[in-house]
């Protein structure tokens, strides 16, 4: 098992596409909660596509990342706030750690997704 791991940590994973099974792309993730008991983590997906200037469905699922540089990103990205981009992922497969996302960052992104429930 990795060492600790919280939530916030940014790590770069493969992630299967949901509509092609042989499909994945290795991009980062961020930790939202640990769970000591499962050895499972849920985080989101991160993405460097930010929403269109005619938004989309999926736009509106875009969280801002302000502080994209101090969190080890290496361009402008966004959280993949939709459920179906929120990922139950075993924590032995969280070892290649890049970052952590700010903590300003961070409390925005959890009171976004609370007041989402």
């Amino acid at each position: 098992m990795p060492p600790s791991i919280s939530a916030g940590d940014i790590f770069r994973l493969r992630v299967d596409f949901q509509d092609d099974p042989e499909g994945f792309k290795k991009r980062p993730v961020v930790v939202l909660a640990v769970s000591d008991e499962e050895f499972i983590v849920m985080a989101a997906q991160i993405t460097s596509v930010g929403p269109n200037e005619n938004p989309t469905y999926h736009d509106q699922y875009k969280f801002p990342i302000l502080n994209w540089q101090k969190s080890g990103l290496d361009k402008p990205s966004w959280v993949k706030t939709h459920p179906d981009n929120l990922l139950r992922i075993e924590i032995n497969k969280l070892n290649n750690c890049i970052g952590q996302i700010h903590r300003d960052d961070l409390q925005r992104l959890i009171e976004q997704l609370e007041s989402d429930i």
